[in-house]
Protein backbone atom coordinates (compact mmCIF):
# COMPACT_ATOMS: atom_id res chain seq x y z
CA UNK A 1 0.00 0.00 0.00
CA UNK A 2 1.23 3.59 -0.61
CA UNK A 3 0.24 6.72 0.32
CA UNK A 4 1.03 9.66 -2.78
CA UNK A 5 0.85 13.46 -2.76
CA UNK A 6 2.18 15.71 -5.28
CA UNK A 7 3.19 18.79 -4.77
CA UNK A 8 3.99 22.13 -6.44
CA UNK A 9 7.70 23.34 -5.81
CA UNK A 10 8.69 26.74 -7.83
CA UNK A 11 11.06 28.81 -8.50
CA UNK A 12 11.37 32.45 -9.95
CA UNK A 13 14.28 33.32 -12.46
CA UNK A 14 14.02 37.42 -12.73
CA UNK A 15 15.86 39.74 -14.88
CA UNK A 16 17.23 43.11 -12.55
CA UNK A 17 14.59 45.20 -12.01
CA UNK A 18 11.41 43.39 -12.74
CA UNK A 19 9.26 42.01 -9.77
CA UNK A 20 7.65 38.65 -9.91
CA UNK A 21 5.54 36.41 -7.49
CA UNK A 22 5.66 32.81 -7.13
CA UNK A 23 2.52 30.48 -7.77
CA UNK A 24 2.00 27.12 -6.26
CA UNK A 25 -0.66 24.49 -5.62
CA UNK A 26 -1.28 20.76 -4.95
CA UNK A 27 -3.18 17.71 -5.77
CA UNK A 28 -3.20 14.43 -3.94
CA UNK A 29 -4.07 10.65 -4.09
CA UNK A 30 -4.87 9.38 -1.08
CA UNK A 31 -6.01 5.55 0.26
CA UNK A 32 -7.40 4.61 3.92
CA UNK A 33 -7.25 1.29 5.98
CA UNK A 34 -8.62 0.28 9.42
CA UNK A 35 -5.88 -1.09 11.96
CA UNK A 36 -5.54 -1.55 15.53
CA UNK A 37 -2.66 0.57 16.76
CA UNK A 38 -0.59 -0.46 19.65
CA UNK A 39 -0.30 3.29 20.61
CA UNK A 40 -3.37 3.33 22.22
CA UNK A 41 -5.52 5.30 19.55
CA UNK A 42 -3.94 7.13 16.61
CA UNK A 43 -3.78 10.94 18.46
CA UNK A 44 -3.87 12.63 15.22
CA UNK A 45 -1.00 15.48 16.30
CA UNK A 46 -1.47 18.20 13.24
CA UNK A 47 1.60 19.47 12.23
CA UNK A 48 4.35 19.48 14.59
CA UNK A 49 7.88 21.85 15.32
CA UNK A 50 10.35 19.44 13.98
CA UNK A 51 12.39 20.64 16.04
CA UNK A 52 10.43 20.21 19.44
CA UNK A 53 7.66 17.72 18.91
CA UNK A 54 6.01 18.60 21.81
CA UNK A 55 5.00 22.04 20.55
CA UNK A 56 2.53 21.91 17.92
CA UNK A 57 2.97 24.27 14.02
CA UNK A 58 1.02 25.93 12.40
CA UNK A 59 2.39 26.43 8.53
CA UNK A 60 -0.94 26.82 7.05
CA UNK A 61 -3.28 24.73 4.70
CA UNK A 62 -1.03 21.41 4.04
CA UNK A 63 -1.19 18.84 1.76
CA UNK A 64 -1.44 15.41 3.60
CA UNK A 65 -2.82 11.70 3.04
CA UNK A 66 -5.40 9.90 5.25
CA UNK A 67 -5.11 6.80 6.96
CA UNK A 68 -2.82 5.13 10.21
CA UNK A 69 -0.04 5.09 7.66
CA UNK A 70 0.13 8.52 6.04
CA UNK A 71 2.30 11.37 5.22
CA UNK A 72 1.05 14.40 7.27
CA UNK A 73 2.71 17.24 5.89
CA UNK A 74 5.13 17.73 2.89
CA UNK A 75 6.79 21.25 2.36
CA UNK A 76 5.71 23.19 -0.69
CA UNK A 77 9.47 24.06 -1.88
CA UNK A 78 9.58 27.73 -3.33
CA UNK A 79 13.24 29.10 -4.28
CA UNK A 80 12.18 32.27 -4.52
CA UNK A 81 13.31 35.64 -6.88
CA UNK A 82 17.09 33.89 -8.80
CA UNK A 83 19.10 36.49 -10.91
CA UNK A 84 20.28 35.16 -14.59
CA UNK A 85 23.58 34.77 -14.66
CA UNK A 86 25.51 33.08 -17.55
CA UNK A 87 27.47 30.90 -15.21
CA UNK A 88 25.86 27.38 -13.55
CA UNK A 89 22.96 28.95 -10.78
CA UNK A 90 22.64 27.06 -7.75
CA UNK A 91 18.97 28.39 -5.75
CA UNK A 92 18.60 28.05 -2.08
CA UNK A 93 15.01 26.83 -0.79
CA UNK A 94 13.08 29.26 1.44
CA UNK A 95 12.98 28.13 4.37
CA UNK A 96 9.92 26.78 6.70
CA UNK A 97 7.61 29.82 8.70
CA UNK A 98 4.81 28.84 11.04
CA UNK A 99 1.57 31.32 11.54
CA UNK A 100 2.58 31.02 15.18
CA UNK A 101 5.92 32.23 15.05
CA UNK A 102 8.45 29.28 16.06
CA UNK A 103 11.38 30.80 14.50
CA UNK A 104 12.71 29.33 11.24
CA UNK A 105 12.73 25.86 10.48
CA UNK A 106 14.51 24.10 7.77
CA UNK A 107 11.97 22.16 4.85
CA UNK A 108 10.87 18.75 6.57
CA UNK A 109 8.36 15.88 5.62
CA UNK A 110 6.26 14.67 8.89
CA UNK A 111 5.43 10.85 9.02
CA UNK A 112 2.90 8.99 10.99
CA UNK A 113 2.68 5.71 11.44
CA UNK A 114 -0.30 3.89 14.09
CA UNK A 115 -0.98 0.58 12.11
CA UNK A 116 0.71 -1.14 15.39
CA UNK A 117 2.15 -3.75 13.27
CA UNK A 118 5.65 -2.42 13.75
CA UNK A 119 6.22 -3.85 9.71
CA UNK A 120 7.98 -0.65 8.69
CA UNK A 121 8.23 2.03 5.68
CA UNK A 122 9.76 3.64 2.77
CA UNK A 123 9.53 7.22 2.37
CA UNK A 124 9.98 8.64 -1.62
CA UNK A 125 10.39 11.47 -3.96
CA UNK A 126 9.96 11.78 -7.41
CA UNK A 127 9.90 14.75 -9.61
CA UNK A 128 7.28 14.55 -12.62
CA UNK A 129 8.51 16.76 -15.04
CA UNK A 130 11.19 18.95 -15.79
CA UNK A 131 10.82 22.75 -14.82
CA UNK A 132 8.71 24.90 -16.90
CA UNK A 133 7.45 28.40 -17.09
CA UNK A 134 4.32 28.46 -15.52
CA UNK A 135 3.03 30.63 -18.86
CA UNK A 136 4.82 29.28 -21.69
CA UNK A 137 5.42 25.90 -21.26
CA UNK A 138 7.61 25.33 -23.92
CA UNK A 139 10.60 27.18 -22.02
CA UNK A 140 11.88 24.76 -19.47
CA UNK A 141 15.51 24.59 -17.02
CA UNK A 142 16.70 22.41 -19.25
CA UNK A 143 19.21 19.77 -16.81
CA UNK A 144 17.98 21.33 -13.97
CA UNK A 145 18.14 19.13 -11.03
CA UNK A 146 17.18 19.18 -7.04
CA UNK A 147 19.07 17.82 -4.05
CA UNK A 148 18.98 16.95 -0.96
CA UNK A 149 21.15 17.14 1.86
CA UNK A 150 21.72 16.78 5.76
CA UNK A 151 18.45 14.67 6.06
CA UNK A 152 17.81 14.00 10.55
CA UNK A 153 14.45 12.57 11.84
CA UNK A 154 13.07 13.48 15.31
CA UNK A 155 9.64 12.88 17.58
CA UNK A 156 8.87 12.56 20.66
CA UNK A 157 9.79 9.30 21.00
CA UNK A 158 13.50 7.46 21.71
CA UNK A 159 15.95 8.24 19.22
CA UNK A 160 16.45 4.04 19.07
CA UNK A 161 12.87 3.66 17.41
CA UNK A 162 13.80 6.29 14.73
CA UNK A 163 13.94 5.94 11.34
CA UNK A 164 17.28 6.14 8.81
CA UNK A 165 17.72 9.15 6.91
CA UNK A 166 19.34 8.41 3.87
CA UNK A 167 22.94 9.95 4.43
CA UNK A 168 24.02 10.67 1.43
CA UNK A 169 23.09 14.04 -0.66
CA UNK A 170 20.19 12.86 -2.55
CA UNK A 171 20.67 14.66 -6.14
CA UNK A 172 17.67 14.10 -8.40
CA UNK A 173 18.97 14.08 -11.84
CA UNK A 174 16.72 11.90 -13.59
CA UNK A 175 13.28 13.15 -14.31
CA UNK A 176 10.56 10.34 -13.29
CA UNK A 177 12.62 7.97 -10.88
CA UNK A 178 12.14 7.56 -7.19
CA UNK A 179 14.31 8.55 -4.66
CA UNK A 180 14.38 6.99 -1.28
CA UNK A 181 14.61 9.56 1.64
CA UNK A 182 14.20 7.61 4.81
CA UNK A 183 13.37 3.78 5.85
CA UNK A 184 11.72 3.11 9.11
CA UNK A 185 13.12 -1.14 9.41
CA UNK A 186 10.72 -3.43 11.09
CA UNK A 187 10.31 -2.46 15.02
CA UNK A 188 11.31 1.52 13.79
CA UNK A 189 9.36 4.60 12.68
CA UNK A 190 6.22 4.13 14.76
CA UNK A 191 4.50 7.10 16.39
CA UNK A 192 5.04 10.63 14.43
CA UNK A 193 7.86 11.63 13.21
CA UNK A 194 9.77 14.22 11.15
CA UNK A 195 12.51 14.12 8.20
CA UNK A 196 14.43 17.26 8.24
CA UNK A 197 16.88 18.53 5.29
CA UNK A 198 18.79 20.82 7.25
CA UNK A 199 18.05 22.74 10.47
CA UNK A 200 18.18 26.05 12.31
CA UNK A 201 20.98 26.75 14.80
CA UNK A 202 18.60 25.91 17.74
CA UNK A 203 18.32 22.20 17.05
CA UNK A 204 18.15 20.06 19.63
CA UNK A 205 21.11 17.63 18.28
CA UNK A 206 22.64 20.73 18.00
CA UNK A 207 23.46 20.34 14.30
CA UNK A 208 25.56 22.60 12.41
CA UNK A 209 22.93 24.80 11.01
CA UNK A 210 21.86 25.34 7.34
CA UNK A 211 19.69 28.52 7.38
CA UNK A 212 21.02 32.17 6.77
CA UNK A 213 18.70 35.44 6.74
CA UNK A 214 17.08 36.30 3.18
CA UNK A 215 18.59 40.02 2.61
CA UNK A 216 17.73 42.26 -0.86
CA UNK A 217 20.62 44.41 -2.69
CA UNK A 218 20.59 46.78 0.33
CA UNK A 219 21.10 43.75 3.15
CA UNK A 220 18.19 44.48 4.50
CA UNK A 221 16.06 41.46 5.79
CA UNK A 222 13.32 40.29 3.23
CA UNK A 223 10.13 39.63 5.19
CA UNK A 224 7.15 37.00 4.59
CA UNK A 225 3.66 39.19 4.48
CA UNK A 226 1.95 35.10 4.57
CA UNK A 227 3.58 34.64 7.91
CA UNK A 228 2.72 38.42 9.43
CA UNK A 229 6.10 39.69 8.38
CA UNK A 230 8.82 37.20 9.81
CA UNK A 231 11.70 38.22 8.27
CA UNK A 232 12.61 34.93 5.56
CA UNK A 233 15.58 32.61 5.81
CA UNK A 234 17.31 30.47 2.63
CA UNK A 235 18.36 26.42 3.52
CA UNK A 236 21.29 25.45 2.24
CA UNK A 237 20.21 22.23 2.53
CA UNK A 238 17.68 22.18 -0.12
CA UNK A 239 19.22 23.30 -3.79
CA UNK A 240 18.17 23.71 -7.26
CA UNK A 241 21.38 24.19 -9.66
CA UNK A 242 20.47 25.08 -13.49
CA UNK A 243 23.66 24.49 -15.34
CA UNK A 244 25.25 27.19 -17.79
CA UNK A 245 24.16 25.30 -20.70
CA UNK A 246 20.87 27.34 -20.27
CA UNK A 247 19.62 30.01 -22.33
CA UNK A 248 17.23 31.52 -19.79
CA UNK A 249 14.23 33.47 -20.09
CA UNK A 250 13.04 35.67 -17.12
CA UNK A 251 9.25 33.68 -15.62
CA UNK A 252 7.98 31.42 -12.88
CA UNK A 253 9.21 27.86 -13.40
CA UNK A 254 7.27 25.21 -11.20
CA UNK A 255 7.71 21.12 -11.39
CA UNK A 256 5.84 18.80 -9.49
CA UNK A 257 6.82 16.56 -7.03
CA UNK A 258 5.27 13.20 -5.84
CA UNK A 259 5.77 12.51 -1.88
CA UNK A 260 5.09 8.71 -0.83
CA UNK A 261 5.09 6.79 1.70
CA UNK A 262 4.93 2.85 0.88
CA UNK A 263 4.53 -0.15 3.41
CA UNK A 264 7.38 -2.63 3.45
CA UNK A 265 6.60 -6.26 2.37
Amino acid sequence: MKKRIKQLSTVSLLLVGIGSFPLFSYGNEVEGQASLTLFGGDPNPGVLDPENPDDPADPGEVPHTKGPLRIDYAPNLVFGDTKIVKDTMTSKADAMLFHNKKGPRANFVQISDYRGTGTGWTLFVRQEGQFSDTAQKNLSLKGASLSFDKAWANSTLDQSLAPTPTKDTIAMNNIGESYILANADTGKGMGTWSLSFGASETNPLKLESTLSPKVDAHNQAIVDSTFENQPMYQNNAIKLTIPASNTLTAGNYSTVLTWTIAELP
